[in-house]
């Protein structure tokens, strides 16, 4: 079990990534956790590391100071003095089902545990199950699909995403938003940055409609997405999954046809990519002469 012990409050200090993943409360909710500390006292320690850096509980040590206490009772975390991804894992994990009013926030949060996660190999082994829904069952989300489509919104360009974090812009629109092509995307980023109307120029862009190309496009980076995000989570967890879903035989034929497709794509993608870097120079030296020429 940690130790408890007492600590001045001038001894305390914040985390360096609490900013990075959790704002402060509203006042509101701040007065509401002020009122409550001085009618009942503090239930829940602040958590902390041997130095006073904060793991769990700087909104309560705000409220705290707000109530002029000099010292409180603190849980130290000594296991976890030299393991920096461990304390990262455990500040975002204390959080995330608390401070679910920031979906991007708790987007950027299911991301980061994903990525300690597949670098610690022995969380890795002690996890069982999709990594999807491991983590969505720390979010207190329903599924991994849920993690999924969460993390599909962080594709999206910052000013976008800081519209649907101030409630200018909902989810469902930002989903429609990555069916968009770059150029119209660039144009509505363009138009925020100018000081537009958030729900009228992302309205008006969703209007516009879309080609069957463009249909096509989207349904294409959907799957280069959902085989970047899901490929090694399935390939670790195939031997469970065999024969579960379709007999072993039809199955195996199914994903021989798959490995077929994907190798086409593989091999078009490969083809074009000299191309790709042909037309970047040729536009690159275009650029070159271009200033060259209004120096001159």
């Amino acid at each position: 079990m940690p130790d408890t012990i007492k600590m001045t409050v001038a001894e305390l200090k914040p985390h360096p990534l609490q900013s990075e993943y959790y704002r402060d409360v509203a006042p509101a909710e701040l007065d509401h956790l002020v009122e409550s500390i001085s009618q009942q006292g503090l239930r829940h320690p602040p958590e902390i590391l041997p130095n006073g850096t904060i793991l769990d509980g700087h909104q309560r040590l705000r409220a705290i100071k707000r109530l002029g206490w000099d010292e409180v009772e603190c849980v130290v975390r000594e296991e976890l003095a030299d393991d920096e991804p461990g304390q990262e894992s455990f500040l975002i994990e204390a959080n995330l089902t608390r401070r679910r009013d920031d979906p991007l926030s708790l987007a950027r949060c299911c991301q980061r545990l994903q990525a300690l996660h597949r670098k610690d190999r022995t969380r890795q082994q002690k996890g069982a199950g999709n990594l999807r829904d491991l983590i969505a069952s720390k979010a207190g989300l329903r599924s991994g699909r849920q993690v999924d489509r969460l993390l599909q919104l962080l594709r999206l360009p910052r000013v976008l995403q800081d519209a649907i974090t101030n409630g200018r812009m909902s989810q469902a629109q930002g989903h429609k938003l990555l069916k968009l092509q770059a150029p119209q995307l660039d144009e509505l980023v363009q138009e925020l940055k100018d000081g537009a109307d958030v729900q009228k120029a992302v309205k008006d862009s969703l209007v516009k409609p879309s080609t069957e190309m463009e249909d096509r496009i989207w349904e294409y980076g959907q799957m280069l997405s959902f085989v970047e995000a899901s490929g090694p989570e399935l390939a670790r967890i195939a031997e469970k999954l065999a024969g579960r879903v379709r007999s072993c035989r039809e199955a195996a034929a199914i994903l021989e046809d798959g490995i077929a497709v994907l190798s086409a794509l593989r091999d078009a993608e490969v083809e074009k990519a000299p191309i790709q870097e042909r037309k970047l120079k040729e536009k690159e030296a275009q650029l070159i002469d271009r200033l060259a020429e209004l120096s001159a």
